[in-house]
C-alpha cells in the first residue's frame, strides 16, 4: 500500500505543472461498427459460458438471453503523462473497446473487443462486478459512445465527461476519502479539449 501511495504522490507532482492540453484519441472501429460486431458475436460468446457459471457474468439460469441488448461502446485508452508534460497535444490510441450487454435495462457484463494480430475482434467477456457497481454509466444509452481513460500510474480508470470543461470521473470510488482525493485527476491535469478520429483507412 505504501508503494501505491508513493506512486500516486509522484504522479500528482509530475502532473500538477501541466498546461492545458488537447487529448486526441484515435479509434479503429466506429461506434456503429463496434456495436455491429458485438451484436454479431454475442450468441457465439454466450454459448461458451457454462450454464453453471452464468451468475459470474451477471445472469441467472432462468434469464432469456435472446432478449439481450447491446449497449453503447466504451473506448479505453491509456493516458501517457509524465513524458508528455510539455506537449500541447496528447495523442493516444484505443487499446480496448468495452461493449455492455443489457438485459431488462440492467448492464450485466461487457464484451471486449481487442486487437489480435492486427485485426480487431471480440476477445472476451466478463466484468460483471465492474458494471454492477456503475449501472449509471454502463446501462446508459444517452450517447453514441464514451471514453474510458486508464491511468496505470494510479491504478485507476476514469470516464471522460464532456461539459463546459472536460473532466474525469473515477470508475471506482474508494471508502478512503483521502485516497479518492489523491486520485482526483481534475486537480492534477487540465485537458481543455479532446477530439476522436477514426484511424481505419
Amino acid at each position: 500500500m505504501k508503494k501505491v501511495k508513493l506512486l500516486i504522490m509522484l504522479f500528482a507532482t509530475s502532473l500538477a505543472s501541466m498546461d492545458a492540453q488537447k487529448l486526441n484519441i484515435s479509434y479503429p472501429l466506429s461506434p456503429e461498427a463496434a456495436v455491429a460486431m458485438a451484436t454479431r458475436e454475442v450468441s457465439n460468446v454466450l454459448s461458451t459460458i457454462d450454464p453453471e457459471d452464468f451468475e459470474n457474468y451477471g445472469f441467472d439460469a432462468a434469464d432469456d438471453l435472446s432478449s439481450i441488448e447491446i449497449g453503447m461502446p466504451f473506448y479505453q485508452v491509456t493516458l501517457p503523462s509524465i513524458e508528455l508534460k510539455s506537449e500541447t497535444e496528447i495523442i493516444t490510441n484505443t487499446q480496448l473497446i468495452q461493449v455492455p450487454l443489457l438485459l431488462n435495462g440492467v448492464a450485466r457484463c461487457i464484451i471486449l473487443i481487442g486487437n489480435e494480430d492486427g485485426r480487431w475482434n471480440v476477445v472476451g467477456i466478463g466484468g460483471a462486478n465492474y458494471v454492477k457497481a456503475r449501472q449509471d454509466i454502463f446501462a446508459s444509452k444517452e450517447a453514441a459512445y464514451q471514453v474510458i481513460v486508464s491511468v496505470p500510474q494510479v491504478f485507476q480508470n476514469y470516464l471522460l465527461v464532456d461539459g463546459r470543461k472536460l473532466s474525469f470521473e473515477p470508475i471506482i470510488r474508494y471508502e478512503d476519502s483521502d485516497m479518492n482525493s489523491k486520485l482526483d485527476l481534475n486537480k492534477l491535469i487540465d485537458i481543455s479539449t479532446r477530439s476522436i478520429t477514426n484511424d481505419k483507412k
